[in-house]
């Protein structure tokens, strides 16, 4: 078996659920990030992205934990882990929402020791 036929039947059987801080860097190939497209978007145009089915995963995918960011709850260490892997792959994101900050409800007799304090 050659060392092509054997590299495209591991990727074949590579699950698209693996670690994406593992994957990006080590998987160039196309049919993957295919696969990862259609196993886990629920609706994709690689035309939009270069016609790359790794950049428009990665895209979406970067695209879905900003959008589901909580500033002061999120761990902002998660995003700039993706960011330094990802950085060479975006090129465009369309964020259609942002969430705000949650806010803490305190009871009055919590915020009366808080005061004391």
């Amino acid at each position: 078996m050659s060392k092509f036929l054997a590299l495209v039947l591991i990727l074949d059987l590579l699950s698209t659920r693996e670690p994406i801080l593992l994957t990006t860097e080590k998987i160039p190939d196309e049919m993957y990030w295919q696969r990862c497209c259609t196993d886990l978007l629920s609706s994709f145009d690689p035309s939009r992205h270069g016609d790359s089915y790794k950049r428009l995963f990665l895209e979406k995918h970067l695209q879905k934990c900003i959008e589901r960011f909580v500033p002061q709850q999120t761990d902002l260490f998660d995003i700039k882990d993706l960011l330094a892997v990802m950085e060479p792959y975006i090129k465009r994101l369309e964020i259609t929402e942002l969430l705000p900050p949650t806010l803490m409800l305190v009871s009055n007799d919590l915020m009366a020791l808080i005061l004391i304090k």
